[in-house]
């Protein structure tokens, strides 16, 4: 019986031999199938980035006739430039057809028109006259300048005190305030001239110049003075407008002999269109605090003539004197932006650095115990807040890996590191008060979305001892760095 109970369950045994190999075909079958879709799914994916491929690749080549038309155009405009070298030079302007040109420039007690949104390069709210000055003998940028004609009586410039322009090159003249806004240090150009969408050089300079000149006394909704734009400038003289001086302007003897001191730079003063020497040592001397006028006129090819030449050496002291200071603006920076977040917070009013102290202030209390309230939604809460910036940042990595183009890529990325710099703030204010367990959590957050780290050093390298935005070596634009490194090469 034994022999036949084996035989038979080794039958048995052969039939679900049989019946398992059915099972595992019709799976290997499946699972072939499975593996064929996905293989099939990954050349789609392929396909599909190459077909995306091949569309960059038109956009491109459209892109590449784009650039070599704005090239030839740029090639014209700078043969146009160099064949008017003459009509364009501001000494000979100045001699030949009286052109006086004249930049303004801010005092202590006449403050500065609010131009910074021309300015995006320089923190100029924040500097002082002798920065300007030196700013401007030693690193030569692209300035605007009001033109008098000498001997028109009611010409106007912008500013009653600046500097009188003894050299550069005329890039654009309008005869109004023409709003320019310098991109750079060396590019500057008016935000409503067709004539200037692809560069800083205007055409047919000799004819805007002319009408620039013919209604400098006529005004405007946009000033009653005009504008030119000029590179490599260089400075004759400090000059006052004593035509334009009021009480209000505040000008004091003793600001501007220091700026002449301290520049080495004679001191003019203009009236009625013409120039007259102002010798500021004599009048403080003599105990005299007034701006009359003494002698007779100089002309402006005189006073054009007597420039004096500033050596290299002395370019490099003046334009590091200010560089040291560090006055390049930061609002372009997006670490200042960063940093901004870091403590304003963002997405929600109790995000950021702040917004931990101001939910301790809500709430009355000393320290917040995230564990009572980890699964809250209440944004009063710091459970609600943690777990609103989570799902903000999980919608935010959707959009990221969703994004079609780079640039939708780039812009929902700054999105995320928003979110993470604010969250990160309210760490930190968190563990600044003792409160580990939000710190804890906060910090688990970021690090499954970003690097909690990458944040840590960021704040490190920007805060400063004074608790505000700290302004690096690295910095200081390009453009400038270059400059400098130009007058060191000259000097070997």
């Amino acid at each position: 019986m034994q022999t036949e109970s084996s035989s038979f369950f080794k039958i048995k045994d052969w039939f679900r031999k049989a019946e398992l190999e059915e099972e595992l075909h019709i799976d290997l079958k499946k699972r072939k199938q499975e593996e064929i879709q996905s293989d099939i799914d990954e050349r789609q994916s392929i396909i599909g980035e190459i077909e995306s491929v091949i569309l960059d690749v038109s956009v491109l080549d459209d892109a590449k006739t784009k650039l070599q038309e704005f090239y030839q155009g740029q090639s014209e405009l700078k043969s146009t430039f160099e064949s008017e070298s003459e009509e364009r030079d501001v000494e000979s302007l100045s001699k030949k057809e009286g052109f006086m040109f004249l930049h303004g420039v801010s005092t202590k007690n006449k403050g500065m028109k609010n131009t910074s949104m021309n300015n995006p390069s320089l923190d100029s709210q924040g500097m002082g006259t002798e920065e300007k000055l030196s700013l401007l003998m030693g690193l030569e940028p692209t300035i605007s300048a009001s033109i008098i004609k000498e001997g028109q009586e009611d010409s106007k410039s912008f500013y009653t005190f600046g500097v009188i322009l003894g050299g550069g090159k005329v890039l654009s003249a309008y005869k109004e305030d023409a709003g320019t806004l310098a991109e750079s240090m060396y590019s500057r150009r008016s935000k409503y001239d067709n004539q200037t969408t692809e560069s800083s050089i205007q055409p047919d300079i000799e004819n805007n110049l002319d009408e620039a000149m013919d209604s400098s006394t006529k005004k405007s909704w946009k000033g009653d003075y005009n504008e030119a734009v000029v590179e490599n400038p260089q400075v004759a003289g400090l000059y006052i407008n004593v035509s334009q001086i009021t009480e209000y302007d505040g000008l004091s003897l003793e600001e501007i002999r220091q700026s002449s001191h301290e520049l080495n730079l004679p001191v003019y003063a203009v009236k009625g269109g013409m120039i007259y020497p102002f010798d500021v040592d004599e009048r403080i001397e003599a105990g005299e605090n007034n701006f009359n006028i003494n002698g007779d006129p100089l002309t402006l090819e005189q006073v054009v003539e007597n420039k004096r030449s500033i050596r290299d050496e002395e370019k490099i002291a003046l334009a590091s004197s200010v560089i040291d200071k560090k006055p390049f603006s930061s609002n372009n920076n997006p670490d200042f932006h960063l940093f901004g977040v870091f403590f304003r917070g963002n997405h929600t009013q109790f995000s950021g650095k702040g917004g931990y102290e101001e939910l301790l202030r809500a709430q009355g209390h000393h320290k917040i115990m995230v564990k009572a309230d980890a699964e809250s939604r209440d944004p009063g809460t710091a459970g609600g807040v943690l777990k609103h910036m989570k799902e903000r940042l999980i919608e935010q990595q959707k959009n990221v890996d969703n994004s079609e183009t780079s640039k939708f890529k780039i812009f929902h990325k700054n999105d995320m590191k928003d979110s993470l710099m604010a969250t990160y703030g309210f760490a930190l204010g968190a563990k600044e008060k003792g409160d580990e367990d939000v710190f804890e959590l906060a910090k688990r957050i970021i690090n499954e979305f970003g690097s909690f780290d990458e944040y840590k050093d960021l704040i490190s390298k920007r805060l400063g001892e004074d608790k505000k935005f700290k302004v690096l070596d690295t910095d200081v634009p390009i453009e400038v760095r270059n400059k400098m490194e130009e007058y060191t090469d000259k000097l070997g």
